[in-house]
């Protein structure tokens, strides 16, 4: 009797480690499917979710290629604002920490982003922001602070986000609308690391862009290291007119692999260090 109980344990055992790699990637797949499904509520995706996980019950080593794929797919369909949500945790755009910079950049329209709050508008364009940060370094003519864009339930005005209209209009800088943005931390490009930061996870197209002469502006600057020398951020200055000189050179290939030598990296990763500051501020106000 002992025996057996005892090679039953070392069959079930000996089972689980033929369970392979991709099935088990799909079950963590699932796993996280279910955590940002707790932000939003989408019922059909509920429903998939919770039949995918019956069946992965029932059968523990068969893989499930294809109703990874429906639930893929099915993700892909949502609307725009349930797909964000769902997808995201953080957005980002570039503002005007004062209406005096305004001039300098493009559109030249200021708009307050106090930090974890939010704010509203009734123009049918919307505010404009990014869910990507690969995209972000295209919008540094709009101003001289990066600001978050929460999308995770724990800011204190999540709840605003259940009415907001929210629109994808995609295009180079995957852009998204919405009549209502949540706020997090300012992050100021005075600090040159910041522009850095963002450098290192752009392409090389986009470092091309930013060192294009400015457009739609009202002031007489030509770029935005001129920008930046006008309203005082004279390391950042220094730093993008050591980029441009490079790709002026057509060394622009070369940029992501030089930045510690253009800038010597005393700090890593600061869009991560503010993300972080951001949810901890979260934590405390729960």
């Amino acid at each position: 009797m002992f025996w057996k109980k005892k090679k039953s344990i070392v069959v079930e055992e000996s089972t689980s480690e033929k369970k392979s790699l991709k099935r088990i990637e799909q079950e963590n797949l699932l796993k996280d499917w279910k955590i940002k499904l707790e932000k939003v509520s989408i019922p059909a995706l509920e429903t998939e979710l919770y039949a995918l996980e019956k069946r992965m019950n029932q059968y523990s080593l068969m893989e499930f290629d294809s109703d990874i794929q429906k639930i893929t797919d099915l993700i892909e369909k949502l609307p725009d604002r349930e797909r964000l949500l769902f997808n995201y945790e953080m957005g980002y755009k570039f503002s005007k920490s004062k209406q005096e910079f305004s001039e300098y950049f493009s559109e030249g329209l200021f708009k307050n982003y106090p930090e974890m709050g939010y704010v509203e508008t009734n123009n049918s364009v919307g505010l404009s922001f990014t869910a990507s940060t690969e995209c972000l370094l295209y919008c540094a003519v709009y101003g001289d602070q990066i600001t978050q864009i929460p999308l995770n339930k724990e800011h204190p005005y999540y709840y605003k986000l259940k009415s907001a209209r929210i629109e994808h209009r995609g295009m180079i800088f995957n852009e998204y609308c919405s009549n209502i943005l949540l706020t997090g931390k300012n992050i100021s490009l005075k600090d040159p690391y910041v522009l850095k930061d963002i450098i290192k996870i752009s392409s090389n197209r986009a470092i091309c862009a930013l060192v294009q002469p400015l457009s739609f502006t009202n002031s007489e600057c030509e770029n935005l290291g001129q920008v930046y020398r006008k309203i005082g951020f004279d390391e950042t200055a220094d730093f993008y007119f050591d980029i441009k000189k490079r790709t002026d050179k057509g060394e622009v290939a070369k940029i992501k692999d030089i930045l510690d030598e253009m800038l010597p990296d005393n700090r890593e990763n600061i869009l991560d260090t503010f993300y972080e500051s951001y949810i901890e501020q979260c934590t405390k106000r729960l």
